[in-house]
This record gives C-alpha cells, sequence and structure tokens, in this order.
C-alpha cells in the first residue's frame, strides 16, 4: 500500500477551514506547519514550530533519550530522524 504523506496536511487543511475561533486556528496553523516540515523534512521548519519558552519534545512512553529538551538536542533529534529515514510517514488523524 502506497503511502499518502500528505493525508495529516489535508486532515488538518478541513479542519482549519470549519474553524472560526482565533486560538484554536492558530494552534492548527501551527500544527500544520509543523507537519509540513515533517514531509518535507525540513528540520528548520520543524525547529520553527518549536516554543521558545518550552523547548522540550515529549513523545509518551518514550525512553529518556528520545524526549529532547533544548533547541539543540530538538535540532540533533529531528536531523537523526532524518538521516534515519523516520521523517517519511502516513499518519492518520481521526476527529
Amino acid at each position: 500500500m502506497p503511502i499518502n504523506r500528505t493525508a495529516m496536511i489535508d486532515y488538518m487543511d478541513a479542519r482549519i477551514a470549519k474553524t472560526d475561533d482565533p486560538k484554536h486556528l492558530g494552534l492548527l496553523k501551527m500544527l500544520r506547519a509543523h507537519m509540513m516540515g515533517e514531509v518535507n523534512e525540513d528540520v528548520d521548519a520543524l525547529l520553527a514550530t518549536i516554543s521558545p519558552v518550552r523547548q522540550q519534545y515529549r513523545s509518551w512512553g518514550s525512553p529518556e533519550d528520545m524526549q529532547p529538551a533544548s533547541r539543540e538536542a530538538i535540532r540533533a533529534f529531528y536531523l537523526e530522524r532524518q538521516a534515519l529515514g523516520q521523517l517519511y510517514f502516513q499518519f492518520d488523524i481521526e476527529w
């Protein structure tokens, strides 16, 4: 079965089109930008979506070394994911 890397973005676009609340819209657009960074394997675009206040990557249930807690560590984490081909995936969303 072929992978549809933009399935999550297509879903997010539909969700954004139905959202009126300015706060929710801003959050959804930021999530979409993050997803685009993943699809394009653009680490700088991914980092642009990381909060300047709380720079921590969380993956619940993952070991501590899979949860970087600084901008530099997050960059290294995504560069490693990129090198391993782990930014090539399909993420399905149901709401």
